[in-house]
């Protein structure tokens, strides 16, 4: 009867200890699986053939250890390639500016790697590229006073107007409804920016030479 009771009190331990390992096993690639779905992504043309890429780690990702990114292009969105590898440095926003965007329509993913090797994917993000410039019609080719004013096309009654910089960074955003929008610039650096213009009726961008 003894020696019954210590072969089911080994079989007990036994199974026990399996059932702990299979349950961290689980656990640990349930957590180093969903380490991606933690990664927001977003892509946007900003200027001509310029992608910036921008991403952030959520607050339950800052704990995982993520070695690498590497920022993938595809022009199909099935096969891409690497085109930037940038180390984790353990901050919460990242970006790439791509300038060499080369057809009317990207796709860009993030690979992850972690420090124990395993890989993952971020979502795709589809970019409609900015291949040439409109002429200019309504904006101001150069503006050497502390305002622009952009005249709005009489048939647009309802635009977005954005403007970013070179680098890609959005400088301003307005929802506008009424002609001439005035912005007062005061404080922006001398430079090139691209005003971009939305309606229902049309898309375009428009280089400016910020020079006083």
């Amino acid at each position: 009867m003894r020696q019954k009771t210590i072969y089911f009190s080994i079989n007990s331990l036994i199974h026990s200890v399996s059932c702990f390992l299979i349950l961290l096993f689980c656990s640990f690639h349930t957590h180093a699986d969903s380490y991606a779905q933690e990664v927001s992504i977003q892509a946007q043309a900003t200027s001509p053939k310029t992608v910036i890429v921008r991403w952030q780690l959520q607050s339950a990702a800052e704990t995982i250890p993520i070695s690498y990114f590497e920022v993938e292009r595809s022009i199909d969105g099935r096969n891409f390639t690497t085109i930037e590898t940038i180390q984790s440095n353990d901050v919460e926003y990242y970006s790439f500016v791509d300038k060499k965007a080369f057809a009317s329509r990207l796709h860009y993913r993030l690979k992850i790697l972690n420090t124990v090797g395993k890989v993952t994917y971020s979502e795709t993000m589809p970019v409609d590229v900015i291949l040439s410039l409109a002429s200019n019609q309504f904006v101001p080719s150069k503006v050497e006073t502390s305002y622009i004013k952009i005249h709005l096309p009489s048939a647009d009654k309802h635009a977005t107007v954005q403007i970013y910089d070179a680098d890609g960074v959005l400088y301003f955003s307005v929802e506008a409804d009424k002609s001439p929008l005035i912005i007062d610039i005061n404080g922006w650096q001398n430079g090139e920016y691209f005003v971009h213009f939305r309606s229902a009726q049309r898309t375009e961008v428009n280089q400016m030479l910020v020079e006083r």
